[in-house]
Order: structure tokens, then C-alpha cells, then sequence
């Protein structure tokens, strides 16, 4: 079964199910934050990055810069076999997709190891370059990173952040 084309809708299968991964655009910023949470799949990260669901009602601006939001997921579950699967499975989607300035923002140092684990797998497929991504525990660290991506990003990413851990996800900020 192929991936939907971008805008069209979700299926009805997929209309009941619970969205574990939340898009809020921070107009603000330039910024796409996604809030992943349990129980955490990669499965719904690759329908993302084939244009289908849970995104494609979102009229997204041009991808160059993401923060996902991992704090509060448990991490521990994803094998090395799947991290390798996804690197796979990414180095088939369009590198306008894939290879963009992405920050990781996680809770634990565990976490921060199965992410950077992820992100060779990323590199070692040509995915992206380490230079392209952080992962961090610290908001005020990401924040100062997309700064330096883009210095005309005002103030203010932190609080941002703080509000989306637990918060409602919106389309656009």
C-alpha cells in the first residue's frame, strides 16, 4: 500500500486512531516543533515523511528548520534494527525533507544516546550530517542553536518550547 499524496486526507482507519506526534508550526520562529509522545512509533514518522498522515492538512511553509520534542517519550524500546530500517527508509525521501537543521530535544542522557545512535545510522545512510542536527536536554541550548541558524529569530523560543512539552498542540503559532 502506497503513501497518500500530500493534502489528501486521512483514511477512515485512520480517523480514530490517536496521533502520537503533534505539528505546531511557530510562525515567530520559522520553526516546525513536533511533540512526540507514548506510545512512540517510527511508523508515524515515516507516513509524515511520505506526505501522507498526520500532517497533510497542515499548509506547511518550506521545511528548514525542526525541533522534535522527545521529552516524556520512552526511547528505550526502539531497536537498533529499527533505527536502521528508518535510516533505510529515509534515504529514499527527498533530501529537501530529510537533510534540513533538525534540533532533538530529549529528557535523559539515555535518550540523547539513542537518539545520536540514530542520527549515525542517518549519517552512515547519507541521510543528513551531524553538522544539520543537536540533541540536547537543555530548551535554552536549542534555542541558542536555532539563533545561530537564523539570526533574525527573535527572542523568546524557550517559552515557546515550555508551552508545547504538555500543551495542546496548535496548526500555527
Amino acid at each position: 500500500m502506497g503513501a497518500r499524496p500530500p493534502g489528501q486526507g486521512a483514511s477512515a482507519r485512520d480517523a480514530g486512531r490517536k496521533r502520537m506526534i503533534d505539528h505546531t508550526y511557530l510562525r515567530d520562529f520559522g520553526v516546525h516543533h513536533l511533540r512526540v509522545r507514548d506510545p512512540f512509533s517510527l511508523d508515524e514518522f515515516r507516513a509524515l515523511l511520505s506526505g501522507g498522515a498526520p500532517f497533510d492538512d497542515v499548509d506547511m511553509p518550506p521545511l528548514k528548520t525542526i525541533i522534535i520534542d522527545l521529552r516524556g517519550v520512552d526511547l528505550s524500546g526502539l531497536t537498533d534494527a529499527e533505527m536502521r530500517r528508518h535510516a533505510m527508509f529515509k534515504s529514499t525521501v527527498d533530501k529537501s525533507i530529510t537533510n534540513v537543521n533538525c534540533a532533538y530535544l530529549v529528557d535523559s542522557v539515555e535518550a540523547q544516546a539513542k537518539v545520536r545512535l540514530a542520527l549515525v545510522y542517518s549519517a552512515l545512510s547519507d541521510v543528513t550530517s551531524e553538522a544539520k542536527t543537536l540533541v540536547s536536554e537543555r530548551p535554552d541550548e536549542v534555542e541558542s542553536w536555532v539563533s545561530g541558524l537564523m539570526p533574525e529569530t527573535p527572542p523568546g523560543l524557550v517559552g515557546q518550547l515550555e508551552v508545547l512539552k504538555d500543551g495542546p498542540a496548535r496548526k500555527q503559532v
